[in-house]
């Protein structure tokens, strides 16, 4: 009898270990149960989301494809307006670079009236205020075409006495003239009213080159006879 017991109590002792396991585990269940409900119901909400979602896309796809239909009719009606408008700028681009041509040629001949009336009155007052002004320019080129430079040819259309060496170039024996010291003056010319004369070493410079040249053929041995007088350089 006492081993019968002893093997009840065993067996109940079992039967309750059992029993709190199926409870651990009727327990878990019920959590892992609550939880998918929980799992549920949030995917059920995201579900008619998605759908709500897919309805409004659905609706704002349909509208997106009539006013697509819409604008490929207003496209079709505005290509012949376009065209025109584009034909019309192309005539008012032609005409404006017309027009642009012709202001161009009227502004032309307005500046070169303009020049031509403001030379006229500028030659008439150097005529008038400074009428030694055209005879000191003839000079001035002159000098330079002979080969002083612009310093000294400007010293010299001051009337001041240039001393200079070097060469020089004879536009009547077409070569250029050796001078070791030489001085050059702008004079007014005593006959004629605002005429000057180029003297180089007290001589007209046509004269100083007749000399330099006659002595140049001298020591080379030949003689020249002297060369008819010529006139002052002129424009």
């Amino acid at each position: 009898m006492p081993d019968e017991n002893k093997g009840l109590e065993q067996d109940v002792a079992k039967l309750s270990t059992e029993k709190k396991k199926l409870i651990r585990e009727k327990t878990a269940l019920e959590s892992d149960n609550r939880e998918l409900e929980v799992d549920n119901r949030y995917l059920k909400g995201k579900r008619e989301l998605y759908k709500e979602t897919n309805e409004s896309l659905k609706t704002d796809c349909e509208t997106l494809t009539r006013t697509k239909r819409e604008l490929i009719a207003t496209n079709n009606t505005l290509v012949p307006e376009v065209k025109q408008l584009v034909e019309a700028h192309d005539r008012l681009v032609s005409a404006n670079t017309k027009l642009s041509a012709e202001v161009e040629s009227l502004e032309l001949r307005k500046m070169r009236s303009s020049v031509d009336t403001d030379l006229a009155q500028y030659n008439a007052e150097i005529e008038r205020y400074c009428p030694d002004v055209p005879d000191l320019i003839v000079w001035g080129r002159y000098c330079t075409h002979i080969g002083f430079p612009d310093q000294m040819t400007q010293r010299i259309l001051a009337q001041r006495s240039v001393g200079f060496f070097g060469k020089l170039f004879s536009p009547e024996h077409n070569q250029k003239i050796s001078t070791e010291h030489s001085e050059a003056k702008l004079e007014r010319d005593p006959e004629k009213k605002h005429r000057f004369i180029l003297k180089i070493d007290g001589v007209s410079v046509f004269q100083w080159f007749r000399d330099m040249a006659r002595k140049l053929l001298e020591k080379m041995g030949f003689r020249q006879s002297e060369p008819r007088q010529r006139g002052g350089p002129r424009l």
